[in-house]
């Protein structure tokens, strides 16, 4: 086990490229090809990757030839530029529908498509038992007003406990996007219709979507400007103040609604210690900030076998985005950057491609047609995302199709209700996982720090999904691994 992606995985739920969860296996990371000789490749050699496609290169790319700071005449290059990656995305022998969700891309990607097609498209959703996290209403109006074939899919909790095992075989390492459950449940569906699946991943990556973004930027300017000495002092004197004591003093009614004044004031002090806009977004994108207090191991010494060799050009994503930075590239577009690099290839394309290849679905995504994708990075940031909102290029496009109310609302997200699982339906699999000896045995996490999280999760004191889910994922796969 390569120590080094365990912590990976429980800091941001999942392994990046090159690395793999087996220390001196790597993975080829996304943009590069590998040539291996065979009759001059030696044993434990190999010649490094080579980069054909770069996201960053694309972005400073975008630098030199920016287009013309005309919005109409921006929304109007890349709805024509769609329409031509949708006319090729399209191409098939097999039956093809949509994954609809009801957001903004997916429903960019369905509404094109049915403008082209001479007959109504397929479409599919899932929707949720659990109030707060069911979105298929407004994918089940889009897909009416559009006349297309629309199949709505309900995820009950029985049918997460039914994948909740298959996960370890259908990822082949650990990864604790938990949304994967509902992914793997729309693919099964849209493969009884369909061969071939289009979905709308990319568009808050190259548009400008994420509200993390945002974020990022409003408490970098909060923050940002006192110097670094003065908020380290500011987070130490947070962080050493007695958790009992200030959720005695501050605690009115707020634990009732699942945060303590002491985890407020803990997670404060995090965003006081960043010493860059862009550890602060790392900061964000953390599912556990202490994670290092869950290892069973010292990982500043604990090295594994080297993955010889690193590929080309491999660096972490928000020390390309900084670098990016300092190049020139605005910082709301280099934060943009930091995200796309560090969540597209390893995460969200990770999650849909395993879930529809371990069913025979075939998924493409018309938003990361790299010709689309160089297109949006000419266009300046400003265009993107402003006090008006985010991915108005997107938006603008979508509004000359369809009525802005069937799409107008917050952005909710692809989730799936974990933490109330966790208490109810999957409680007895996770305290499975979670049992001392389980975690001892397996020599990676500290159990008494394990168990903590989870008793504080199950007394409604704290919402510990995030981190023990990706726990829980890791345990899984390892008990998988020794059957």
């Amino acid at each position: 086990i390569d120590c080094a992606a365990v912590r990976e995985l429980l800091e941001f739920g999942r392994i990046s490229a090159p690395r793999s969860i087996h220390a001196g296996i790597g993975k080829l990371p996304a943009g590069h090809w590998l040539k291996v000789e065979t009759r001059s490749a030696r044993p434990g050699h190999l010649p490094a990757p080579v980069c054909y496609w770069s996201l960053k290169g694309t972005a400073l790319r975008g630098l030199t030839a920016p287009l013309e700071p005309d919005f109409e005449a921006a929304v109007d290059a890349v709805e024509a530029q769609l329409q031509r990656s949708l006319a090729e995305e399209q191409i098939a022998d097999v039956p093809l529908g949509v994954f609809l969700s009801g957001g903004i891309d997916s429903s960019l990607v369905a509404t094109m498509l049915q403008a082209g097609s001479s007959g109504p498209v397929r479409t599919f959703t899932i929707g949720f038992e659990e109030a707060g996290f069911d979105e298929s209403t407004h994918a089940r109006r889009i897909a009416e007003h559009l006349g297309a074939t629309h199949h709505e899919l309900q995820l009950h909790t029985a049918d997460a406990l039914a994948l909740v095992p298959r996960l370890a075989q259908v990822y082949d390492e650990p990864f604790a996007d938990s949304s994967a459950l509902a992914t793997m449940l729309v693919c099964q569906a849209a493969r009884t219709q369909v061969t071939v699946a289009l979905g709308g991943d990319g568009g808050d990556e190259a548009f400008g979507g994420y509200p993390a973004q945002a974020r990022t930027l409003a408490t970098w300017r909060r923050f940002g400007r006192f110097p670094g000495a003065l908020r380290k002092a500011a987070a130490d004197m947070m962080e050493a103040l007695p958790a009992g004591a200030v959720n005695a003093l501050l605690d009115h009614g707020a634990a009732r609604h699942g945060t303590l004044p002491s985890h407020r004031l803990r997670t404060l002090a995090s965003l006081l210690r960043p010493d860059s806009p862009f550890a602060l977004a790392r900061r964000f994108a953390r599912h556990d900030p202490e994670v290092d207090t869950l290892l069973a191991f010292d990982p500043t010494t604990h090295r594994p076998p080297a993955f010889d060799p690193a590929p080309s050009g491999a660096v972490d994503a928000y020390e390309l985005a900084a670098d990016a930075h300092a190049r020139g590239l605005p910082l709301g577009a280099a934060i943009t950057l930091a995200d796309a690099a560090s969540s597209l290839p390893d995460l969200l394309l990770t999650k849909t491609d395993r879930a529809a290849m371990s069913v025979s679905l075939e998924t493409r995504s018309p938003l990361l047609d790299h010709r689309l994708v160089e297109l949006a990075w000419r266009i300046p940031f400003s265009m993107h995302h402003d006090a008006r909102g985010p991915k108005r290029i997107l938006r603008a496009i979508l509004a000359r199709h369809i009525p802005n109310t069937l799409y107008e609302r917050p952005k909710a997200g692809f989730s799936v209700p974990i933490a109330q699982w966790l208490r109810g339906p999957l409680r007895d699999w996770a305290e499975t996982l979670l049992a001392e000896p389980v975690l001892r045995h397996q020599g990676l996490l500290v159990p008494t720090r394990a168990r903590s999280l989870w008793a504080e999760h199950l007394g409604g004191r704290h919402d510990h999904s995030s981190q023990l889910w990706d726990i829980l994922v890791l345990s899984a796969w390892l008990e998988a691994r020794t059957i």
